[in-house]
């Protein structure tokens, strides 16, 4: 199954469409149904955070942070989190709180990381739930 998998994820990647390409390169990451090659993996991320896919963005910055497949680089993966966070990623505003909150990102401000984690809460609260109602009208969060 993870084979197939994988094989329709590369002629999604191969006809341009950006989830296709963050989902095949998940699976290079983690060694699903094909090798585990954080080199592939760390391409096939960027190809799909060059098309603004935010998931790849958060995904391409762990791997600089973590340094596979290239040099870590605390500051190189917070602005891809911080490219995240601009397009709305509850995930990437989370993260570039935590850059903010450490400093790992090139400076300490625990006010702008604040601001950052209640951007995340309401990106979640406001993002759609089941039925097309955001999880904040649903009573969730």
């Amino acid at each position: 199954m993870c084979g197939r998998r994988a094989e329709w994820f590369r002629k999604a990647a191969d006809q341009d469409a950006y989830r296709g390409r963050c989902s095949w390169a998940t699976l290079y990451d983690i060694g699903r149904g094909v090798e585990q090659d954080n080199a592939r993996a760390f391409d096939r991320y960027r190809q799909a955070a060059q098309q603004d896919d935010a998931d790849a963005m958060i995904n391409l910055g762990e791997m600089i942070l973590a340094g596979r497949g290239v040099s870590a680089s605390a500051v190189q993966a917070c602005d891809w989190f911080e490219k995240a966070a601009e397009l709305g990623h509850a995930g990437g505003q989370y993260l570039l709180g935590e850059c903010y909150l450490d400093g790992s990102g090139g400076g300490r401000d625990a006010a702008v990381a604040a601001e950052r984690f209640r951007r995340r809460r309401t990106a979640i609260r406001h993002r759609p739930g089941p039925y097309g109602r955001t999880w904040h009208e649903q009573g969730i969060a």
